[in-house]
């Protein structure tokens, strides 16, 4: 049976914690807790069982240095012309984001999954929309076009499973891989 799988960064907790409080209470708006924000590096939709463990395998390979990002502002993304998703943005982003994030779909792609053509634009998803309008999000984008976020140094990156649920997705820890010169293979971990 296929897993939907994802790679991602997590942010420390003072920073997602943070980023829970801004939650407007907005009806069509369902701010999403502490636990489930990340910065998804790379989806992938289906993965068989049986490729799991080559995937580990090539995500374990991955040697980067840490590297710092920061997040500021607010901003969507739509969907059929309606706001989908709202989200905090990375400014300035790192290079090494940039090449961690292709060096992860660049190990599924060698294990034979497609992590599809999507254009990668780092952030972190906030909120979940559903029958909002451009014009609601308005005052909230607008009184945090310049908020800053914190910012927090990249020490590894986490595979996921996703399980979809009535209330919404379910996040189950695969593996995490640690960032740094010293990467060795009792740094990395599978659960």
């Amino acid at each position: 049976m296929a897993k939907r799988m994802f790679m991602a960064i997590d942010p420390p907790a003072r920073i997602t914690a943070a980023l829970a409080q801004h939650d407007p209470q907005m009806p069509g708006l369902r701010w999403l807790s502490a636990c489930k924000m990340h910065l998804t590096l790379c989806f992938l939709a289906a993965v068989p069982e049986d490729i799991e463990e080559p995937l580990i395998d090539a995500l374990a390979e991955i040697r980067e240095p840490p590297f710092k990002l920061a997040l500021k502002s607010l901003g969507r993304f739509a969907r059929a012309g309606y706001p989908a998703v709202v989200w905090a943005g990375v400014e300035c982003a790192s290079p090494l984001l940039w090449r961690l994030q292709r060096q992860v779909c660049d190990a599924a792609r060698a294990v034979g999954i497609d992590p599809g053509g999507e254009r990668f634009h780092p952030h972190l998803t906030v909120g979940r929309c559903k029958g909002l309008y451009h014009r609601s999000l308005k005052p909230l984008l607008e009184m945090h076009a310049r908020s800053d976020f914190g910012s927090f140094e990249v020490d590894g990156f986490t595979l996921y499973s996703s399980v979809l649920r009535p209330g919404g997705a379910e996040y189950h820890v695969v593996f995490r891989q640690r960032l740094g010169d010293g990467c060795l293979a009792g740094q990395t971990s599978k659960q």
